[in-house]
């Protein structure tokens, strides 16, 4: 699929033809062909998408204080997301370097996350 789309993009570029994809954000292609999003008035994709953490019913139950705390303190940006997307589909890294890299770059707000409470 993205290369597919990725095809399309570098074939508008080289005839200067517009092209418009369905395309979600965060999602790589649009970091690194600098794509606009245009405007949905009549919100036809529904607006924005949102992620949401989802555990086994009874986890809190079973986790500690200082996990749940710790989960509860952490959210990324969908520029984050984009960039750690990014990395694993262009540089060709696995998500796990993906993210170690990113905490890495953003040790204060990884050590805020998992700051003892």
């Amino acid at each position: 699929m993205f290369d597919d789309w990725e095809a399309s993009l570098l074939e508008a570029l080289d005839t200067c033809s517009p092209v418009v994809l369905p395309l979600w954000r965060p999602c790589w292609l649009n970091k690194k062909f600098d794509l606009r999003v245009l405007a949905d008035p009549q919100e036809v994709l529904r607006g924005p998408n949102t992620a949401t953490l989802a555990a086994h019913i009874g986890i809190k139950e079973r986790l500690p204080e200082q996990t749940l705390a710790a989960l509860d303190r952490m959210s990324l940006s969908v520029d984050d997301v984009t960039d750690m997307d990014c990395v694993i589909h262009i540089e060709h890294t696995s998500p796990d370097q993906a993210a170690e890299r990113w905490i890495s770059e953003h040790p204060d707000r990884f050590e805020w996350w998992v700051a003892s409470t």
